[in-house]
C-alpha cells in the first residue's frame, strides 16, 4: 500500500496528462488510482475492525478542522445558484480531501515522511528534465490528452505561452503545457518540490550535495522560464530565509550576497525584469485583469454572504459585471480562476465556507509557530521547517492565484498537518519509556531524533 501511495506522489504533476471531459464531471487517470488506493485502505481497515480513528487532543482537533471545511463545501453546494457546476466541483474537492486525508494519516510515520520528500525530489527531477529540455527543443516532450463526451481526442502539445511586454512590446515565450499544467502550476511545483531540495541540500555531502545543488539550479532556470513574477519572488525570498541563522552579521551577509546574484540571473533573462515592473504598470492587461476578477469576486460573495453562489460559479456570473470590463477596456472573461484562492473561496463559498477555509489553511502554520517560538519543542532547523516553508510559499503564491486543484498542493497540505500533529505540548509530561505515538503522533521519542 505505501508503495502505492508513493507511486501516486510521484505521479501528482502528471495529473493532467490525461483527462476524460463528462457533463458532471473531469475524471483524470490518477483518479482512478487513488479510487483503489481508498477502497484498499476501507477494506482492510473494515477487515481489522480498525475503523476507530486516533482519539487524542491534536488530532481531535485536526478532525474538527476537517468536519468544519467538509461541512462548508457541502453548504456552498446545496445553495449554488447552479448546481450542476458546484457537483463537478464537488466531485474534485471530495477526491482531492480523501487524498490529503489518506497521505496525513500515512505520513505520521517518520520513515514515511522521510519516502515522501524523496519522492517528491524524483518527481521534481522528472518536471524540470522535461521543462527545459521541452523549452529548449521547442516541442512537448510529454503532451497531455482530452477526451470529451462525443469521444473525439484533442492532444496539447503547444510548449510555449507568448505574451507581449508593454512597454518594449518585446514577446517572450512561457513555459506552458508542460504534463498537463499550465504556467502557473509549473510554478507552484516548483515552489513545493524546490524546498525539499534545499532540504537536502543541508542533509548531505560530497558529490551528493553538488548534485542537488545542480537540481535546485534547474529548478531556478525553470521557475524563470515561467516569467511568474509572483512565484519567483516568494521562491528567492523564502529561499533566502532558510539560510538565515543565529548569527545577525552571517544573516546580512547572506542578503548582501543574494542581491548580488539577483543582475545575474536577469542578465540571463533579460526581459524578467520588465515582466516583473510590468506588475507596477496600470496599463499591463493581466494586472487590469487581476484587479478586475477581485472585484467581482468580492461583490459575489457579498450578494451572496452566507454560502456564496456555489462551488465553480466564480466564472460564469460575470455578464452582470460587464461595465467592469468595459470600465479598464478590457475584453469580457470567464476566466475560472480569480486570481486569488481567499477571493474565489469568498465568492464561491460565502463567509461559512471561508472561515473553515482559511481554518483548513492556516492551523499546520500556527501550530509550527507554536512548536517553534513558544514552546520552543524545536531546537535546531528541522525537515519541519523547510516543509513548512514550502507550505507558506504555494499559499502566498495562491494569493494571486488559485491552485487548490493542484494534487500537489493538497500533498504539501498533508504532510505539514502530519508534522504538526507529531509533536506533543510543552504541557505534556512523558512518563518513562512512552512515545509520541501514545500522544497523538509516531515520531519515535520526544527527543524527535533523526531526519525531523
Amino acid at each position: 500500500m505505501d508503495r502505492l501511495i508513493l507511486a501516486a506522489i510521484f505521479l501528482a504533476p502528471c495529473s493532467n496528462i490525461f483527462m476524460i471531459k463528462t457533463g458532471y464531471m473531469d475524471l483524470k487517470v490518477l483518479q482512478f488510482l487513488w479510487l483503489g488506493i481508498f477502497t484498499c485502505i476501507l477494506l482492510t481497515k473494515t477487515y481489522k475492525k480498525d475503523i476507530y480513528p486516533d482519539s487524542s487532543k491534536t488530532h481531535q482537533s485536526v478532525k474538527i478542522i476537517f468536519a468544519l471545511y467538509l461541512t462548508g463545501i457541502l453548504l456552498s453546494c446545496l445553495f449554488s445558484v447552479n448546481m450542476k457546476i458546484s457537483v463537478k466541483e464537488l466531485f474534485q474537492y471530495i477526491y482531492l480531501f480523501l487524498m490529503m486525508l489518506v497521505i496525513y494519516k500515512q505520513s505520521q510515520r517518520q520513515d514515511f515522511l522521510n519516502r515522501i520528500v524523496s519522492v517528491l525530489i524524483i518527481s521534481n527531477i522528472v518536471l524540470v528534465v522535461t521543462c527545459l529540455a521541452s523549452y529548449y527543443f521547442g516541442k512537448m516532450l510529454i503532451p497531455s490528452f482530452r477526451m470529451y463526451p462525443d469521444g473525439h481526442i484533442v492532444i496539447l502539445d503547444q510548449i510555449y505561452k507568448t505574451q507581449a511586454l508593454v512597454e518594449s512590446k518585446n514577446v517572450i515565450n512561457r513555459i506552458d503545457g508542460v504534463m498537463g499544467l499550465d504556467t502557473i502550476a509549473i510554478a507552484n511545483c516548483i515552489l513545493i518540490q524546490s524546498m525539499a531540495v534545499n532540504y537536502k541540500i543541508r542533509k548531505s555531502i560530497g558529490r551528493t550535495r553538488l548534485l542537488y545543488c545542480i537540481l535546485f539550479i534547474a529548478d531556478v532556470l525553470t521557475l524563470s522560464l515561467t516569467y511568474s513574477r509572483a512565484a519567483l519572488l516568494i521562491f528567492f525570498v523564502l529561499n533566502i530565509v532558510t539560510l538565515f541563522g543565529k548569527s545577525p552579521r552571517i544573516n546580512f551577509l547572506i542578503i548582501v550576497i543574494s542581491i548580488c546574484c539577483v543582475p545575474v540571473i536577469l542578465s540571463i533573462f533579460p526581459n524578467l525584469l520588465e515582466r516583473m515592473l510590468e506588475a507596477l504598470n496600470t496599463q499591463e492587461g493581466s494586472t487590469k485583469y487581476h484587479f478586475v476578477y477581485w472585484l467581482i469576486a468580492l461583490q459575489e460573495g457579498y450578494d451572496h454572504i452566507v454560502s456564496g453562489i456555489g462551488l465553480g460559479n466564480a466564472a460564469f456570473h460575470h455578464d452582470a459585471y460587464a461595465y467592469l470590463f468595459e470600465k479598464f477596456r478590457l475584453y469580457k472573461s470567464d476566466a475560472v480562476d480569480v486570481h486569488n484562492f481567499v477571493l474565489q473561496v469568498w465568492a464561491e463559498q460565502g463567509s461559512i465556507g471561508l472561515s473553515a477555509n482559511l481554518l483548513l489553511v492556516t492551523y499546520p502554520i500556527v501550530r509550527f509557530v507554536k512548536l517553534r517560538f513558544i514552546d520552543k519543542m524545536l531546537k535546531e532547523k528541522t525537515l519541519f521547517d523547510f516543509l513548512i516553508t514550502a507550505y507558506i510559499a504555494t499559499l502566498a503564491y495562491n494569493l494571486t492565484n488559485n491552485n487548490f486543484y493542484l494534487e500537489t498542493f493538497w500533498i504539501m497540505a498533508a504532510i505539514v498537518y502530519a508534522c504538526s500533529a507529531a509533536y506533543p505540548s510543552a504541557k505534556t509530561v512523558l512518563k518513562p519509556g512512552a512515545t509520541i505515538e501514545k500522544l497523538g503522533g509516531s515520531y519515535e521519542e520526544a527527543g524527535l531524533k533523526a531526519d525531523f
